[in-house]
């Protein structure tokens, strides 16, 4: 396998994706653009035609990357956190993904994992449109004093560490 045509053609996937969507939808698209993936857009020749589709932002800060998610019709994201923010925010999300770690939000039908595919996309984005259903938060987002949890399980699992790491 060729690791650099993979990451080419996934990109390239990517940016089809975002410009059929904002044919079909006449919606602002707003990209909180990683420095990476505007560096791939200029090696593609794709910068010109993306900023006439998108409002390309800077990486935002965690603060202003909730808000924006809260005053958004939709979010469309690879995030690793998506599923817990869709929950608690109640709002419409399709998680570009092929795969995840978080289980107890797709039984709760958190939000929709579509892959990177625009057929499965536009799929995602009409059923999203005519639902508008108060989300469930999955009872593990729901845990109490969660902050004085967490050393407790960091330190129940610091002997294992040790031990996997001595033996590597």
């Amino acid at each position: 396998r060729n690791e650099n045509l993979d990451i080419k053609n996934n990109f390239l996937n990517l940016f089809n994706c975002i410009k059929e969507l904002s044919k079909m939808y006449k919606g602002k698209i707003i990209v909180s653009t990683h420095p990476g993936f505007i560096a791939r857009l200029k090696k593609y020749k794709k910068l010109a035609n993306f900023s006439k589709i998108v409002t390309s932002l800077k990486p935002l800060s965690f603060t202003d990357y909730i808000n924006l998610q809260k005053n958004s019709e939709l979010i469309i994201s690879d995030s690793g956190t998506l599923m817990e923010e869709t929950a608690i925010l109640n709002t419409n999300s399709i998680m570009i993904r092929n795969s995840h770690e978080r289980p107890e939000g797709m039984d709760t039908g958190t939000l929709i994992v579509s892959g990177l595919n625009k057929n499965n996309l536009a799929e995602s984005i009409n059923l999203l449109k005519i639902s508008k259903e108060k989300k469930d938060i999955p009872i593990d987002y729901l845990v109490k004093d969660f902050s004085k949890k967490i050393p407790k399980i960091i330190l129940s699992y610091f002997g294992y560490i040790k031990f996997f790491n001595k033996k590597s």
